[in-house]
């Protein structure tokens, strides 16, 4: 057999020399330039062991130049395992045998998920480029990474803006580098809560109740539906232009959860917790600022620690049809005989109520449990925050040991000081009563 092969070689090679334009082997009827025929044989193409693609190995290697790779090298960009190359001029490249198992340029039929995938099988990342620049990275841990090389932080990380919905036509509203625009509802923290009319809905489900209340960040204490944090800016900014509600805040919650409606800081002092400004002046009523309900009476629609300033009047509701059991208020200058006003400063400058936001200087007023004596209705038993929790995102992550921090608050009794207004009113009707009586008797002895 192996005299056989070195003939046919020569008889090749002697065909070639004399220029024949077809070359059969086992055959005298040749097809083509070169037409060899077995039914029992093979032809075998040389093997060689190529160390990388683009690594020439061969000698002088000649585009369409085919050899059979018997090596697996180094995973990577020019790794080759064993099967049929050939030289393109400066690459080899593999050539299809058997089963693809390659994905095509126009779309791959009949593949299972369970064994067909587009990824790694080893710790490496699956990178996907354009234009030969990294665009999107999935690490093997999961974590995917848009323009973004090494995602750590998030499971998935976006390097610039990001626009969501088809909707946005660009313009001056699109969000800056690092932000999101958001187009079309948008609903965020539970896909089965429906609302048919709101623009973004955010939902915070947060029916435990913590261990402590904690300062500042949500931590094991309080959570947040909306937490809107910046050093030297705007936390929450909300604009209504039609007659409705920049922002509205419904809370469902117990005092041990301490939950809150809008809660507002500025730990700068320069600036404002909270601002609501409702501008319109074509409109002459029906528009407000800020809005608090507190419907139970047990709380506070508005909590303030410090003093409150105001350039317009001061309205309480006073309709006649919302009153019932109306009757004169008779005896005011006998209650107020009993009344004790005194003088006195706040201890505002103790450590204990140093952020109690007590006024300072001397003051005028009562005391609360020497007039619920005489008035307890216009007495109430209240909480005071004698540190109101005022740490921020970045402290906390400064310094830990905060978040154990809870907020100090004390039982004390406030006095409705409105209440007395009335009751004054009455006194000097009273007494001008007496005086009218008074003058009457002295004009009487006159005339005498």
């Amino acid at each position: 057999m192996k005299t056989k092969k070195i003939i046919i070689a020569l008889t090749i090679s002697l065909l070639a020399n004399f220029s024949i334009a077809q070359v059969g082997v086992g055959t005298t009827t040749p097809a083509g330039a070169l037409d060899i025929t077995s039914t029992n044989d093979g032809l075998l193409i040389p093997r060689i062991a190529l160390s990388a693609t683009n690594v020439a190995t061969v000698i002088t290697p000649t585009t369409s130049e085919l050899v059979y790779n018997t090596f697996t090298s180094a995973v990577g960009a020019n790794q080759v395992t064993p099967g049929f190359y050939y030289w393109n001029g400066t690459l080899w490249v593999r050539m299809t045998t058997g089963t693809n198992n390659d994905w095509t340029l126009t779309g791959n039929a009949g593949t299972a998920p369970a064994t067909n995938f587009l990824g790694t099988t080893d710790a490496q990342p699956l990178v996907i480029r354009t234009n030969n620049t990294e665009k999107i990275r999935i690490k093997s841990n999961g974590k995917v990474g848009i323009g973004e090389p090494n995602p750590t932080d998030a499971t998935l990380e976006v390097k610039g803006n990001t626009i969501i919905g088809n909707t946005f036509t660009g313009g001056n509203s699109v969000a800056q580098p690092g932000g999101l625009t958001v187009e079309g509802r948008t609903i965020i923290g539970e896909d089965a809560f429906y609302y048919g009319i709101d623009k973004v809905v955010v939902y915070g489900n947060t029916t435990w109740i913590p261990t402590a209340v904690t300062n500042g960040d949500n931590g094991n204490g309080l959570t947040y539906a909306i937490n809107g944090y910046t050093s030297d800016g705007v936390g929450l900014y909300a604009e209504d232009n039609d007659g409705g509600r920049g922002v509205e805040a419904n809370v469902f919650g117990t005092a041990t959860n301490r939950a809150t409606g809008v809660s507002g800081f500025d730990t700068s002092g320069r600036g404002y917790g909270v601002v609501g400004i409702s501008e319109n002046s074509s409109v002459t009523n029906g528009y407000r600022g800020v809005y608090g309900v507190e419907s139970t009476l047990t709380g506070y629609a508005l909590y303030a620690t410090g003093r409150t300033y105001s350039t317009g009047a001061y309205f309480q509701p006073s309709d006649k049809q919302l009153k019932k059991n109306i009757k004169p208020l008779k005896n005011a200058l006998e209650i107020i005989e009993k009344l004790s006003p005194k003088t006195y400063d706040f201890r505002w400058d103790e450590d204990k109520f140093k952020k109690a936001g007590l006024e300072r200087g001397t003051q005028m007023g009562f005391i609360a449990q020497d007039l619920e004596e005489t008035l307890p209705n216009i007495v109430n038993q209240t909480e005071l925050s004698l540190d109101f929790p005022t740490y921020t995102k970045k402290q906390i992550e400064e310094n830990p040991s905060l978040k154990n921090e809870q907020e100090k608050t004390m039982q004390i009794k406030a006095v409705n000081y409105d209440q007395l207004i009335p009751l004054l009113t009455q006194a000097i009707k009273e007494q001008q009563e007496i005086i009218k009586s008074l003058e009457a008797r002295i004009e009487k002895l006159e005339k005498k």
